[in-house]
């Protein structure tokens, strides 16, 4: 019996694309570039951070430091601009264009079925506080029981020891919990190793898959979860 939901934010919940196309705009006029340049460089910066925070060679607590050292280089600026860049990002930011469709009714739904609610986000660019403005702007934070992130407790996803953190939080063990996200490694990967029933969110994809067996599932909306948790009850 499934006893707890923890999700990921980014790409999950909320659109980064939508971050990031912002920031785009606003170091585009700083520079006088196109915005489909700086776009570009933002995006190959993205998948660089990530990779070196994969392999270890940006360590937390320190991967928002190094991230933002990477970005500020490629886009020709300096950390501190990037930082207050980020923070108007944030600040301005229409929360109603960040979340997917489908999130607020699915955790609400969740929330109904009286499952204990987490998220467990990896920071990068900027520090877990900016996304927790989102979430609270976006009425998520009311709705969660807690809110973990990689910054704040030193190991970022998918070391098993952030998932195992946020179920000693919320009272449960990890064969009655499951955590979703976009991510193979991450979130599925992280989740499996923590002994969670692991949910990948495949919006691309029209199927919705149970294998209750590998504690793996697949779906391509949130709001699938209701009945997911009933099948693996």
């Amino acid at each position: 019996m499934i006893k707890c939901v923890t999700l990921d934010v980014w790409n999950t919940i909320a659109r980064i694309d939508t971050i990031y196309s912002s920031l785009a705009r606003r170091v585009a006029n700083l520079k006088g570039e196109p915005v489909e340049n700086v776009m570009s460089t933002i995006l190959e910066v993205y998948a660089e951070a990530k990779e070196k925070r994969r392999r270890a060679v940006f360590n937390e607590p320190r991967v928002v430091e190094e991230s933002c050292r990477l970005m500020a280089k490629r886009l020709g600026i300096s950390v501190s601009k990037l930082k207050d860049l980020l923070v108007e990002v944030f600040m301005a930011i229409d929360t109603r264009e960040v979340l997917f469709d489908d999130a607020l009714a699915a955790i609400r739904g969740l929330r109904s079925l009286g499952v204990k609610l987490g998220i467990i986000g990896n920071t990068l660019f900027w520090p877990s506080a900016l996304t927790r403005l989102i979430l609270a702007r976006a009425g998520i934070s009311a709705l969660v029981d807690e809110a973990l992130f990689s910054d704040e407790v030193g190991v970022c996803k998918p070391d098993r020891r952030i998932f195992l953190e946020a179920l000693s939080r919320l009272g449960v063990s990890a064969s009655e919990s499951i955590h979703v996200g976009d991510g193979l490694v991450e979130d599925v990967g992280g989740a499996l190793s923590a002994g969670m029933y692991a949910g990948l969110i495949d919006r691309s994809s029209r199927d919705k898959i149970v294998v209750k067996e590998a504690r793996l599932v697949i779906v391509h909306d949130l709001t699938q979860l209701l009945s997911v948790i009933k099948e693996l009850a």
